[in-house]
């Protein structure tokens, strides 16, 4: 009950990306914070799904391409190796 009453006094947030990057903003605009991703070898990142009760985010990374520039997403893709993370909201790594 009490994780209930936090989340309904906490303002409404927005979940957004921009510029390659994932950010938090409350909907008054205040409390911008941008995720931070402390995992070696990961070239990218993208959400890619909220559990059900928001406050996880489903993370797909991709490390870095194996092929060299130049190429097709579809010849390079399967080459490189990917990884799917879950990410608490509610408890953001340092």
């Amino acid at each position: 009950m009490g994780g209930r009453q936090g989340r309904e006094n906490r303002p409404p947030r927005l979940f957004f990306v921009s510029q390659g990057r994932t950010a938090l903003i409350n909907a008054d605009g205040t409390g911008l914070r941008y995720l931070q991703f402390d995992v070696p070898n990961q070239a990218t990142w993208q959400p890619a799904d909220f559990f059900l009760r928001r406050h996880r985010v489903l993370f797909l990374s991709m490390e870095q391409r194996r092929d060299g520039p130049g190429r097709p997403f579809e010849e390079y893709y399967t080459q490189t190796p990917t990884h799917l993370w879950i990410y608490d909201l509610r408890f953001p790594a340092r």
